[in-house]
């Protein structure tokens, strides 16, 4: 839970950071095309497209920063119930040492079920997010 809320902190922080890079970009871009006179008359068109590229440079570093957070949290959301599994199966053996086939397989329908849960909710949250 504490991994989701972080997760989502920095998604809204990158969000953010976009939006901010977006309209830096737009505002430079609307001030070249209000004064297209002048541009044209200095003959400030690569300084003015060098300046508008590097303002999306930054915008689509800053786009690929939320998309990298993003996938992490898809990638720990969906392997969450493997992981969940394999933690109970391990705590399990290391606190009860060597076991017989019956109980690993009644183990595994039990983690099983608990697996199928953890997707469900996955799931569940990922139409929410």
């Amino acid at each position: 839970v504490m991994f989701s809320v972080a997760r989502g902190a920095g998604l809204s922080l990158c969000m953010l950071d976009y939006q901010d890079k977006v309209d830096k970009r737009i505002t430079a871009l609307r001030e070249v095309l209000f004064g297209i006179r002048v541009v044209k008359c200095y003959a400030w068109e690569d300084a003015m497209e060098e300046r508008i590229g590097n303002l999306r440079a930054q915008e689509v570093t800053s786009l690929a920063k939320w998309y990298h957070n993003l996938g992490i949290m898809y990638g720990v959301v969906l392997c969450f119930p493997r992981l969940l599994v394999f933690a109970g199966l391990w705590g399990y053996s290391a606190l009860y040492g060597h076991q017989d086939v019956v109980t690993i397989f009644t183990c595994m329908v039990i983690l099983g079920s608990l697996r199928c849960m953890c997707e469900i909710f996955a799931s569940s949250l990922s139409r929410i997010v």
